[in-house]
């Protein structure tokens, strides 16, 4: 004998039983009527959010993709304001931790160059001599960095060269750049770092160039209305080629087991020539530069040609 459900009382025929076209339709009506009641149920909660329908589902999902892309695109835009901001610190970041695989030379020019938009080359130069310096890599790995400085006002105040090794530095001016120094220059490089044809200018005795580390040369560079023009420290080894000296407190001074060359300086209205100090030495050769006291030691060597001051 045929039993029912236990939920919506449908009939169960028995194994023996014969098919019954009236137990199946009563069957179908009974599961009709409960679909019909649940999507009723469904309809009439919706409000609440207890229950949702495929359409209502995908109209909120149609409403949190929009929302989220403005919400995307509002943070884009404030990441991409921020990463402006700390572009150039990542950039040299990454530059100076990279190693020269070739020669490198790169442009800089104050009046017609930008340091946003140039590249460095010679058709697109930068404006700065800072910008430059920050996308040369420090590690120049046996190669020369060539900075080439076009004619016009360059400021280094409070600045300091340093952590490149390994290769060669070389500053080129032409027509005589003027670095203007009414602070420090400090150079701190354990390589050679050229400087050519650059007029470094102070301001009434104001302002120092200091080697402090490695070796430097300055070849035909001027150096005018300095306190100190260079000064030579801790084991640096410096060489000047034809320098042109004027209204400095004082021109070259060698400090802490530092050597120095001097060949053909030239130069007036100087307060003190050379000062060698503290185990160092100076070598002059065929000078002629003037001061109004021209040399001064304690516990240094200052050798003339073949005759000690």
């Amino acid at each position: 004998m045929g039993t029912t459900t236990s939920n919506f009382n449908l009939i169960k025929p028995a194994r023996e039983d014969f098919y019954s076209i009236q137990d199946q339709n009563s069957n179908m009506d009974i599961i009709d009527a409960e679909l019909k009641a649940a999507r009723d149920t469904f309809k009439s909660h919706n409000h609440d959010g207890r229950y949702e329908t495929p359409e209502g589902a995908q109209a909120k999902a149609n409403a949190a993709e929009v929302a989220s892309k403005n919400y995307t695109d509002l943070k884009e835009g404030s990441i991409k304001t921020e990463l402006s901001a700390h572009l150039s610190d990542s950039a040299t970041i990454s530059i100076h931790s990279k190693a020269l695989k070739s020669d490198l030379t790169l442009y800089v020019d104050t009046a017609n160059g930008s340091d946003n938009t140039g590249d460095g080359s010679g058709t697109k130069p930068f404006a700065t001599i800072q910008k430059v310096l920050s996308v040369t890599p420090k590690n120049l790995n046996g190669f020369q960095a060539t900075i080439n400085i076009k004619a016009g006002n360059y400021y280094l105040n409070d600045y300091i060269i340093s952590g490149y090794h390994g290769g060669i530095l070389a500053f080129y001016g032409t027509n005589k750049p003027i670095i203007n120094v009414t602070t420090r220059l400090d150079i701190k490089c354990n390589q050679y770092t050229y400087f050519n044809g650059l007029k470094f200018q102070g301001n009434g005795m104001s302002g120092i160039v200091y080697v402090m580390e490695g070796k430097a040369q300055f070849n035909n560079c001027e150096f005018n209305a300095l306190d100190h023009a260079v000064n030579i420290f801790e084991n640096g080894q410096v060489n000047f080629v034809i320098p042109v000296m004027n209204n400095n407190n004082k021109c070259i001074v060698a400090n802490y087991n530092s050597l120095t060359g001097v060949y053909r300086a030239t130069g007036s209205n100087n307060i003190l020539g050379y000062a060698s100090q503290c185990g160092s030495g100076i070598g002059l050769t065929e000078c002629t530069l003037t001061a109004t006291t021209m040399s001064s030691k304690e516990n240094g060597w200052i050798l003339d040609g073949n005759v000690f001051k």
